[in-house]
């Protein structure tokens, strides 16, 4: 792929961004590389609107929460499985606090059959791929899941008497405090400025809002609604139908009316 185009971008680390996707966009990818042809990875990509993927929140404790990562949903005979994936709990939210922390459980076929192999015997519930003979068997199971569960951390220690060791021009070994800098070294990077999207919304549809930001810690989303702060922990998500947080830190809300519009952060 290669030349300008609006729609596919190669990053500097070759990876391939997908921007505006759309139903057209669906298919197979492969990566090879350039002098030999030969196929580094393959990738298939299905488009589906949020309205066909099921989204719900479910609250549980650690005496809920199994060890192992896979859950299975039905035995279909065979030795295929429909089952839920789950991934890594995210980092807890607050520190020093009872916070909240996420991981997301998803539906997945897993079949000893030739035809799986190629994908590493599992297939997405929702995947274009999936033969159609398990649809029925996958009907119950396809929503995914957003857990949550409470979680306390320690905060880290002041970094206010804290100190480093840098080198001088001379070479010599010098002690400072960690927030200061000479003017022989390089100065840190400034934080990102924090960015401004206005989101407009269909009556009905559903909103989606990203929250780039680093794993030290969870997400917590706020909503500022006549003149006040709300947090969104899980009490308010439960009390507000159709609203969650996934383990990306993205904020999801279906159904959107009037009455939800709002400043969130």
């Amino acid at each position: 792929m290669s030349g300008k185009n609006e729609t596919y971008r190669l990053h500097s680390q070759w990876q391939l961004i997908i921007y505006d996707l759309q139903d057209a966009n669906r298919g197979w990818y492969r990566c090879y590389n350039n002098y030999t042809s030969r196929a580094a990875s393959y990738h298939h990509v299905s488009v589906k609107p949020f309205s066909d993927y099921p989204l719900r929140n479910e609250r549980v404790i650690d005496n809920d929460v199994s060890s192992s990562t896979d859950m299975i949903y039905a035995e279909l005979g065979g030795n295929d499985k429909v089952i839920g994936k789950s991934s890594p709990w995210m980092p807890c939210n607050k520190c020093g606090v009872k916070g909240e922390s996420r991981r997301r459980v998803e539906c997945y076929v897993s079949s000893p059959k030739k035809s799986f192999k190629r994908f590493g015997q599992e297939l997405p519930c929702h995947s274009s791929l999936l033969p159609a003979e398990y649809s029925v068997a996958v009907e119950p199971h396809r929503t995914t899941v957003e857990q949550i569960r409470d979680c306390h951390i320690e905060c880290p220690p002041s970094s206010e008497n804290a100190t480093r060791v840098v080198r001088n021009m001379s070479g010599k070994a010098v002690t400072v405090r960690a927030n200061h800098y000479g003017t022989d070294e390089r100065p840190p990077h400034l934080p990102s400025a924090a960015m401004t999207h206005t989101v407009k919304v269909p009556d009905g549809g559903t909103m989606v809002l990203d929250c780039p930001t680093d794993e030290s810690l969870g997400v917590v989303w706020k909503n500022y609604a006549d003149g006040a702060s709300v947090e969104m922990d899980a009490a308010y998500l439960s009390d507000n139908s159709g609203a969650l947080i996934t383990v990306k830190g993205q904020l999801v809300w279906g159904d959107m009316s009037d009455d939800k519009a709002g400043q969130f952060m």
